[in-house]
């Protein structure tokens, strides 16, 4: 099997991460804002809360396909940095993701 490409880790990151998470963001802020008496601020900071656990979870699938597909460990640090998937922090979490898969 071939290393998985730069831009079709960025492209997949974008779709199963990023997108979702702005959807997320976006509607649930609309809907705390129209079924709730909360602020304006308050219902971001609610939506960005429901955002990030999303992103928990969908940065785990990402690297998880990242590492099937025969990525680099360091590649996918990489392209997680500059698309701002990933902080330089996570390398941990790749490396738990990893360990999973190799039991």
């Amino acid at each position: 099997m071939k290393t998985i490409s730069t831009t079709k880790m960025a492209l997949i990151g974008f779709i199963w991460v990023t997108l979702p998470i702005l959807i997320i963001i976006l509607f649930s802020t609309l809907l705390l804002i129209s079924y709730t008496s909360l602020k304006y601020v308050l219902s971001l900071i609610i939506a960005t809360a429901i955002g990030w656990v999303y992103w928990e979870f969908a940065i785990l699938k990402w690297i998880k396909w990242a590492l099937k597909n025969k990525a680099d460990k360091k590649k996918i640090l990489k392209i997680g940095i500059n698309t701002l998937l990933l902080w330089p922090s996570n390398m941990t979490k790749i490396e738990k993701v990893e360990a999973s898969l190799n039991k």
